[in-house]
This record gives C-alpha cells, sequence and structure tokens, in this order.
C-alpha cells in the first residue's frame, strides 16, 4: 500500500506544479493583455503561448511519471516512502519539464518591458495624462517585476539539477 501511495503522492505534486503555472500564466496573459490595451492579436498570441507551454510541460510530466515507483524503507523504526525512478531520464525530464514555461515566462517579461518602457516614453513626451491610470500602471509593472523575480528564482532551482557540473560536483561531495 505505501509504495502506491507514494508514486500517486509525486504524480499529485508533479500535476499541481503543472496546473499552478497554467494558472499562473493565464493570469499573467490576462495582466499583459491589460497593459496592451486589450488587443485582440495579443490576446490569441498569449493564449496560443500559453497553451503550447502547458500542453508541452504536461506531456513531459505525464512521460516523467511513467518511470516512477514508490518504495518502503524502513528509517530509524518507521515506515517511510520513497519515490524512485526507473529510468534516469524521467529525473531529468520531470526538471526539464519547467522549460516551456521557463520560456513562456521570458516571452512574458520581454513583453511586459516593452510596454512598460513604451508607456514611460510616452509619458515623458507628452507630461502626465492623469494619475489615475499611471498609478495603475505603476502597480501592474511593480506586481510583475516581482512575480519575475520570484519565477526566476525558483526557475534556477528546478534548472540546477540540469547541469552536469552541478551534478559532478554534488556527486564528489557526497562521496567523498
Amino acid at each position: 500500500m505505501t509504495n502506491a501511495v507514494g508514486a500517486v503522492l509525486w504524480l499529485i505534486l508533479a500535476w499541481i506544479t503543472v496546473v499552478v503555472n497554467a494558472m499562473l500564466g493565464a493570469i499573467m496573459m490576462i495582466r499583459i493583455h491589460a497593459m496592451y490595451g486589450r488587443s485582440k492579436n495579443m490576446l490569441i498570441f498569449l493564449i496560443i503561448m500559453l497553451m503550447a507551454s502547458t500542453i508541452t510541460t504536461g506531456v513531459m510530466v505525464l512521460f516523467a511519471g511513467i518511470g516512477v515507483l514508490g518504495e518502503k524503507y524502513i528509517f530509524l523504526g518507521t515506515n517511510q516512502c520513497a519515490i524512485v525512478f526507473v529510468d534516469i531520464n524521467a529525473v531529468h525530464l520531470h526538471d526539464a519539464a519547467w522549460i516551456p514555461t521557463i520560456v513562456r515566462e521570458v516571452l512574458a517579461f520581454c513583453l511586459a518591458a516593452w510596454i512598460a518602457v513604451k508607456h514611460f516614453r510616452e509619458l515623458r513626451q507628452h507630461g502626465p495624462t492623469g494619475s489615475t491610470v499611471r498609478d495603475c500602471f505603476a502597480v501592474l509593472i511593480k506586481t510583475h517585476i516581482l512575480y519575475f523575480v520570484v519565477f526566476a528564482a525558483v526557475s534556477c532551482l528546478y534548472l540546477g539539477p540540469l547541469s552536469p557540473e552541478l551534478v559532478r560536483r554534488s556527486v564528489i561531495v557526497i562521496y567523498t
């Protein structure tokens, strides 16, 4: 029973990541769509980008989950469940599943930065048009910056294990 529970818990956690990233992508898509003046073309582009990223990530997690097993271990007199990957490539595939999401977020960051620069240039040329619009846009930009900084930090944690140099150094440290 413990073996199956461990594998199911891993699959739930892996799929929660896909769902949460899709929800955050939808929120950012709506915000960027608003920043671009509700452009229909931009909305279509953002929807296609979000769907492609989410589907690709989902397929990668699906294939990574095929090689997952739960194993029962007794540690200090208690039953523990450990996740075992049948194929080491499944571990790398699970970590690499973040790559489509990272590409989508980098593109979203570029779109947000582009419209912010364009907006501030227009404000400087034409003078302030109204404090409410300027304040709302400033709040959008500040929250976008916070979101992108946090996303970059989390992405580094997921992409770190894909680096052969980091893996080689961690193996040396563990076994010496």
